[in-house]
């Protein structure tokens, strides 16, 4: 499917809403054109600079219809890339609330693998944002994946106290809620969190991926488990639809799943995270 053709949600009939609490996230993308043959890539840079872009004019899409759930929009590129074709695409009018971050690419490591060079970008990003306030919220996406529900995940969001802190969407396991003794992993590709926690409780953890052979869905997952008596931090009630083809190959029992067949495993598999999170929901959500 061409992503530059991908509807965004219709929003005509809602473009403010009175009962909204005013806990307007701010939309963070992270993004790495050039990922340098790093871990589990298989696309080459012209053709992740065409995902990216096609992806971007979704968000722009949204951004411009639903002004009252989101703040603006900030892109943060970490292999050096030319951000000139995504600033073309910003129309005059939303200049002012779409904040470009170009990071030195000297601390991109491609082959420290993407848990760890994401986890440093939001690190630098929001070090380096002129936007994003001290304890705002974010809603922090991988850029090269258009979030077809977006105005869904944000609406949910916008709902919930101006106190949350975090939520996320977890990716259950089939069985139970564990895998290999390890917790559930939470799907960090769309994450809300305040600026705050993510200082006190993610900043400079990226180091803990590769000395614990973990992920940044274990780290974020572990978080909710530390502060889960508290109710600021819980899950997003709608799972976010994305629309991608992965970096690495889709393998099941070992078989490597063709380009072509992926979407509807995609699909597959976020029905069964879907199902098993509602059962895990019904027990309690124990860990």
């Amino acid at each position: 499917m061409n992503v530059a053709s991908v509807p965004v949600e219709n929003s005509t009939s809602e473009t403010t809403d009175t009962s909204l609490p005013g806990n307007r996230p701010w939309l963070l993308l992270t993004a790495a054109v050039d990922a340098r043959n790093g871990v589990g890539c298989l696309f080459s840079r012209s053709e992740r600079e065409k995902q990216y872009i096609h992806s971007f004019r979704h968000f722009l899409r949204f951004f411009g219809k639903n002004q009252d759930l989101c703040k603006g929009i900030v892109f943060c590129e970490n292999s050096g890339a030319d951000l000139a074709p995504f600033k073309l695409l910003v129309p005059f009018e939303l200049t002012d609330r779409v904040e470009f971050i170009s990071l030195s690419p000297d601390p991109f490591r491609p082959e420290m693998g993407k848990s760890w060079n994401e986890m440093l970008t939001i690190d630098t990003a929001l070090e380096q944002t002129q936007k994003i306030g001290a304890d705002e919220l974010f809603v922090k996406v991988t850029g090269r994946y258009p979030v077809l529900n977006l105005r869904t995940v944000f609406r949910n969001v916008c709902k919930t106290p101006d106190a949350v802190h975090m939520q996320f969407f977890p990716m259950m396991p089939m069985q139970g809620v564990s895998r290999n003794g390890r917790p559930p992993l939470a799907d960090t590709r769309c994450i809300a969190i305040r600026r705050s926690v993510w200082k006190t409780d993610f900043e400079g953890k990226y180091e803990t991926t590769i000395v614990n052979k973990i992920h940044f869905e274990h780290v974020a997952f572990q978080v909710w488990k530390e502060h889960r008596e508290d109710n600021r931090f819980g899950f997003m009630k709608e799972a976010p639809l994305i629309l991608g083809k992965q970096g690495s190959t889709m393998r099941i029992r070992g078989l490597a799943v063709p380009k072509t067949l992926e979407p509807l495993f995609l699909l597959a598999r976020r029905m069964v995270h879907v199902s098993a999170f509602r059962k895990w929901e019904k027990q309690g959500c124990p860990v």
